[in-house]
């Protein structure tokens, strides 16, 4: 999910303890007892337990692409929760009417969010009972850790040290991990330090997604040089949460920098989703980043609050 209008205010969560670390430029350790365990659904994207007004453990996809928590229709059913005012949700393949439950208290590990109102999506199209969405991070700092398999919810870097936010530059943190810095919109956080084929790139992180995807804009960016396409495109249909879909192709990319990054050959689908339009990046080389490269690294960090990302 790209977008959903009419977000309500987050209630005030528990304030989380953080551990300073010894380098500036290394990411602080995450906060005991805010570790939640990770799992893998048919499509390989995480999943993680979640309480619905004390109900649970439920298991929700961990999705930074969908500004608002959402729940599947049959979930929402089977705890009688109250109706909500019909929103508009903005999939990949276009705008949706959904239909919304008003939610009491939500709760994944130490994190609580109170009042709440969720779209409700079909369980065939979610392929999950819900989606855990950036309501839920806004201001934290978020960790996958695929070896692990733990999801980390703490305080961000930039809480913890009052760290400015900038939109360039990488830093080489302790232990190989690379910060990547990003800015902010409307809760998601934006890459612009990337290229592919000398050609800038916006690239926005989106754990929902399966596949990773990049708009037409940028297929023919690599196209126009002699390496940027070895092998010809392969059409294929891109599924939305919503039921959607959307056609696109696969192809193959030689190389590319996101940040101090450097990605080599790798197989990217592209389509014009609705989602890059809503982003306003419909003309402009831009990158779904899925779980696809992902999963390349032993842990993602995504910090909402210092608007930067560690691999």
């Amino acid at each position: 999910l790209a977008a959903v209008t009419g977000a309500p205010a987050l209630a005030q969560d528990r304030p989380l303890t953080q551990v300073a670390s010894q380098d500036p430029n290394a990411p602080p350790p995450a906060s005991p007892g805010d570790e939640v365990a990770l799992e893998a659904d048919a499509s390989r994207r995480m999943t993680t337990p979640v309480f619905l007004n004390d109900v649970g453990p439920i298991p929700f996809v961990v999705d930074t692409g969908a500004n608002r928590t959402v729940l599947s229709e049959t979930l929402a059913a089977e705890l009688a929760l109250p109706e909500g005012p019909e929103l508009r949700v903005h999939g990949i393949a276009g705008p949706y009417q959904a239909r919304s439950a008003r939610l009491d208290r939500l709760r994944a590990g130490a994190t609580v969010v109170s009042d709440m109102v969720t779209p409700l999506l079909p369980e065939s199209g979610l392929g999950a009972r819900g989606l855990l969405g950036i309501d839920v991070f806004r201001g934290k700092r978020v960790r996958f850790d695929f070896t692990a398999n733990q999801l980390t919810i703490g305080q961000s870097r930039r809480a913890a040290r009052g760290l400015g936010q900038s939109d360039r530059g990488t830093v080489r943190a302790a232990g190989g991990d690379i910060v990547v810095r990003a800015r902010q919109r409307d809760g998601q956080l934006m890459i612009f330090d990337a290229e592919t084929a000398g050609t800038r790139i916006v690239c926005f992180v989106d754990s929902g997604a399966a596949t990773s995807v990049g708009n037409s804009a940028l297929m023919r960016a690599l196209a126009a040089v002699r390496s940027g396409l070895p092998y010809p495109p392969v059409d294929v249909l891109i599924r939305s949460a919503t039921g959607q879909s959307a056609r696109g192709q696969v192809a193959r990319v030689p190389s590319m920098r996101i940040g101090g990054l450097n990605l080599t050959s790798f197989d990217l689908a592209f389509a014009d989703l609705h989602t890059f339009a809503q982003w306003g990046l419909s003309g402009r080389p831009a990158l779904l980043f899925g779980m696809d490269v992902l999963r390349i690294f032993e842990a993602v960090t995504l910090d909402f609050g210092a608007s930067e990302l560690v691999f």
